[in-house]
């Protein structure tokens, strides 16, 4: 009996190392598999759309300006957001990695919007953490003689990750504008793609703006006069109260030369996204806002 017990046992480690063989195996075709990700243009924007698909709506959900507080309510989960991120985070990296080594406009956005996703996980992190201070105290609590029993907001990790999320929209915007029009994409690539942009959009024209209001931030846009004492009904309506205004996206107003958003055609070209920071102004003028 113990022979055949010894003979068992000797069969039983010979199996266990046939086992390691066969995983170790394994483990090295699957690394091989992912030393042979598609670099190809083509293969960077497949890579990419199966990635994107993956990234979750992100919060905040709204931004409520507190009227009286330089600040604002920002609702929305932050905590799940930067677990559905960090699940991301490796193919992110390593896509950023690979587009990163490609010549091309179409690779280049793939590294930028790669790059968006990691930027916005470090954001996420950072608000996750705001999310969840001190969650035992609830925050402005105070005591029966009015003596401060809570926890101080802190408003350095919020600060710091919204402006890394605006940084990570400022990325993905022009980026997934060049992919969702690009003919190395597919067409349910493009939706993905074209999905991607409007959301980017959405938020450079909403979200933004007010999280900058609430950080106190500089506005979006720039509101620029035109021209005044001009009317399109003379003799109905006085030349001194009429004019004409134009919101200039900041960026491209302090890049440009300021006389040439006087001139039509400049200010067509601007295809600005409308922000809820270009103002409508009520104050009797006649105002016919140029480029909207």
């Amino acid at each position: 009996m113990r022979g055949t017990s010894r003979k068992r046992t000797a069969g039983s480690v010979v199996l266990a190392l046939g086992a390691l063989v066969v995983a170790a195996l394994g483990t090295t075709a699957a690394a091989t598999a992912l030393q042979a990700e598609d670099t190809s243009p083509e293969g960077l924007i497949d890579r990419l759309a199966a990635l994107q698909a993956e990234v979750p709506v992100l919060p905040p959900d709204d931004v409520i300006i507190i009227e009286d507080e330089t600040w604002a309510e920002f609702p929305g989960d932050f905590t799940g957001a930067r677990f559905e991120l960090d699940a991301l985070a490796d193919r992110a990296r390593e896509l950023f990695i690979d587009a990163d080594d490609v010549d091309g406009p179409e690779a280049t956005a793939v590294s930028d919007a790669a790059r968006a996703i990691l930027v916005a996980r470090e954001g996420y992190a950072l608000l996750a953490a705001w999310e969840e201070h001190d969650l035992a105290f609830p925050l402005d609590a105070v005591d029966e003689i009015e003596v401060a029993s809570g926890a101080d907001e802190v408003y350095g990790l919020a600060e710091m990750g919204l402006r890394l999320v605006l940084d990570a929209n400022a990325r993905a915007l022009p980026a997934y504008e060049i992919l969702r029009n690009t003919e190395l994409a597919d067409a349910s690539e493009q939706q993905v793609f074209s999905a991607a942009y409007d959301g980017a959009r959405d938020f450079e024209s909403v979200t933004r703006p007010l999280i900058h209001r609430a950080l106190s931030l500089q506005t979006t846009q720039v509101l620029r006069p035109i021209d005044r004492f001009e009317t399109t009904a003379p003799g109905v309506e006085a030349r001194a109260r009429t004019m004409r205004i134009v919101c200039i996206p900041r960026e491209a107003y302090l890049a440009g030369d300021s006389a040439t958003f006087e001139l039509p055609e400049t200010l067509a070209a601007l295809g600005q996204v409308p922000a809820v920071d270009c103002p409508a102004i009520t104050n009797g003028n006649e105002v016919r806002l140029v480029g909207q």
